[in-house]
């Protein structure tokens, strides 16, 4: 028999200034083979279901390689026994992993076997072999699509990936790559059970939609607004062309064209290609029963039944071009039952057909016939996901305004309460003005300037129009990486929207967003309370307020609020010796072993400690079951601040060791 193999994974926990980093491994033998599997465990219990789902399906691998132990032993009548058991073992752990994927993906990856042992089982179960899941890697074009509803609360992201004729749904088991869109090109790494997929590892080769207008976010946004509906479902008469014309492209506030307009300091406008809403009359585009049925599950891909339909009856209208427009909105009452308020891409797609595109669905309940202000918020929204920002969010770090790095904190997904992004109708956030091109870094009309050293700034508010520094992206202390920023902007009661937003203790003082890996992986923008007492509604720098970091050097001074400019001292003092706890991962995450053999892993250990520290000594301590025995060399390690090395932990599983569940764990501290 061939060595099978399992899963390896690690769990964090930080013990007060001990800072302790702990890896569980979980092992499991068949006869003579040992095989390892990880459950990563604290972060497993955020739910009873997702708990529930790990312990059945811990069971039922531990069940199923019994089978294959026995089987490897068994008689001829034996082994048709073993498979009937086996089967049935199998089809329930795949529709047990499939689920967690969609949940949990890390703990799915974990649980899932590796390919050598998923080989032994399809040799010796080949009748169940389809339904097993399967490790490899999966090269396709992404679809990403966020759905919003009627209060701006609950939030769903479909990510799917386009692998031929085939649709598989991604889930991460770690940080997504940043800045993915739909439209690119993306080879992962994983597990697949069904069509749900644990995407371990990722890179991406380009955009489909580069090069294509929809990919440009500056100039006239070329929209066509389709009205539609489904079969036995009457379109509300309320929801006229007029309203339509007027909640995209009016020249007088509030429509998308004059937020655009406003937000982007007139870099953008809303314009359709005809120069009017399209239809251009009160008709509506009755969908056919014959291409339903029609419904709003997102996860069902109903979105993309409803675009086919409507496109299909569009192009056939000899008034419509297609390749005129770049985003289509599908204005819609609910074909039946409860419905997205919206639903709009992230980015443009170039899939069914229809050339590269942006695409939004709005309720017709979203479109506020007496004054158009909701259908506004909500189309400029979901426009805003089709020029491809994510949502705008908050983090809370409790009792501290901004927490250790690599803390992630509360994250509340339409938390900013001062964008359209996120819960109110104000500006998008600088960080999301400067990746659509409506701003720039250090230089150009519109800018932010990067700060990495001491000095006084003089930032203009978000809504002037004319040019000049409207905001500071800095360094989070000179003893941190490149990776952490603090973005630092000055709003007003000005222009047409963030009158609505703001209030007088807003106005006085500095709004700052927070950057670092974790934003950019999930693609947010991240407001920051500077007044952790006064709760969220009140989260301003104030005037004449001094913030300093607990974890750097980095302190900022908010100076003098004028109608025109806020004045913004950043200060690096001293570098003082500011200890983290280190990062230990082991490698690789996948192996196998014979009992009475060895599993040999790699511990990489990274000192986080800030630069104003002197080198610090590691110890790493394992601890595995009773008679196993192990060696780590070297022992300790010695690392100076952000270095990182190595050392090799061995794990020896003894002789006769019975198909079980066993632990062991590597501390350092």
């Amino acid at each position: 028999m061939s060595p099978q193999s399992g899963n390896l994974s690690h769990v964090s926990l930080e013990h007060g200034k001990e800072n302790l980093k702990e890896i569980l491994m979980t092992y499991r033998c068949v006869t003579a083979l040992f095989a390892l599997l990880a459950i990563s465990t604290p972060s497993l219990l955020h739910a009873d279901h997702v708990e529930e789902t790990i312990e059945k399906l811990t069971g039922l691998n531990r069940a199923l390689l019994e089978v294959l132990s026995e089987n490897g032993k068994a008689s001829a009548s034996g082994k048709a026994q073993l498979s009937s058991r086996a089967a049935a073992l199998i089809a329930n752990r795949g529709a047990l992993l499939e689920g967690l994927i969609a949940e949990h993906a890390d703990a799915a990856d974990k649980l899932a076997f590796p390919a050598d042992l998923l080989g032994s089982l399809a040799a010796a179960f080949p009748e169940s072999a389809d339904k097993l899941e399967e490790r490899g890697a999966w090269q396709g074009t992404v679809e990403i699509v966020v759905e919003t509803d009627d209060n701006f609360s609950i939030r769903k992201m479909l990510l799917r990936l386009l692998v031929g004729s085939e649709v598989l749904d991604l889930h991460f088991t770690e940080l997504a790559p940043e800045g993915l869109m739909s439209g690119d090109i993306l080879t992962v790494q994983g597990v697949r059970a069904g069509s749900q997929v644990a995407a371990a590892d990722s890179e991406t080769q380009g955009a489909i939609a580069e090069g294509s207008t929809c990919s440009l976010k500056t100039g006239d946004q070329k929209i066509a607004v389709l009205k539609i509906t489904f079969p036995g479902v009457a379109f509300p008469s309320d929801v006229t062309r007029q309203l339509l014309h007027d909640t995209f492209f009016a020249t007088t506030s509030p429509s998308v064209n004059t937020y655009w307009q406003e937000v982007s300091a007139g870099l953008a406008s809303a314009t359709a290609a005809s120069g009017d809403v399209f239809p251009l009359d009160d008709s509506v585009y009755q969908l056919s029963s014959d291409d339903g049925p029609y419904g709003c599950s997102v996860n069902s891909g109903d979105y993309n039944t409803i675009r086919d339909a409507a496109l299909t009856q569009a192009t056939n209208d000899p008034d419509f071009n297609l390749a005129s427009y770049d985003r289509i909105f599908f204005i819609h009452p609910s074909p039946g039952g409860s419905c997205w308020y919206g639903l709009g891409s992230l980015g443009c797609w170039s899939s069914g057909g229809w050339g590269t595109n942006s695409y939004a669905w709005q309720h017709t309940n979203a479109m506020d016939a007496p004054n158009r202000v909701e259908g506004v918020r909500v189309s400029a929204h979901e426009g805003g996901h089709n020029l491809g920002v994510h949502h705008s969010s908050s983090r809370d770090f409790g009792t501290e305004t901004l927490g250790a790095p690599a803390v992630q904190g509360t994250l509340s997904e339409y938390g900013d309460y001062y964008s359209m992004m996120g819960s109110s109708s104000g500006h998008y956030p600088m960080t999301q003005k400067l990746q659509l091109g409506w701003a720039s870094l250090d230089s150009g009309i519109h800018q932010l300037q990067t700060v990495q050293s001491s000095g006084t700034f003089t930032i203009k508010p978000a809504e002037d129009l004319v040019g000049g520094l409207k905001a500071l992206k800095v360094k989070r202390g000179t003893d941190t990486s490149n990776s952490n920023w603090l973005y630092i902007s000055y709003r007003q009661n000005g222009g047409d929207y963030d009158t609505t937003t703001t209030s007088a203790g807003h106005n006085n003082g500095a709004l700052i967003h927070y950057e670092d890996s974790l934003t950019r992986s999930l693609g947010r923008t991240h407001l920051i309370d500077f007044t952790v007492a006064n709760g969220w509604t009140d989260v301003a720098l104030a005037s004449g307020a001094v913030w300093s970091d607990t974890y750097s050097n980095l302190s900022i001074t908010v100076g003098a609020a004028t109608a025109t400019s806020l004045d913004v001292t950043i200060d690096y003092g001293a570098i003082a010796c500011i200890e983290l706890a280190p990062t230990l991962s082991l490698s690789p995450s996948s192996q196998s072993a014979f009992a009475g053999g060895s599993a040999e892993m790699t511990a990489t250990v990274t000192n986080n400690d800030g630069s104003g520290c002197s080198a610090s000594t590691f110890t790493l301590t394992p601890a595995v079951s009773a008679g196993w025995g192990y060696t780590v060399s070297p022992a300790s390690l010695t690392l100076s601040s952000a270095q990182t090395t190595t050392a090799t932990f061995t794990v020896n599983p003894p002789e006769g060791t019975s198909p079980a569940t066993y632990t062991a764990s590597l501390t350092a501290n």
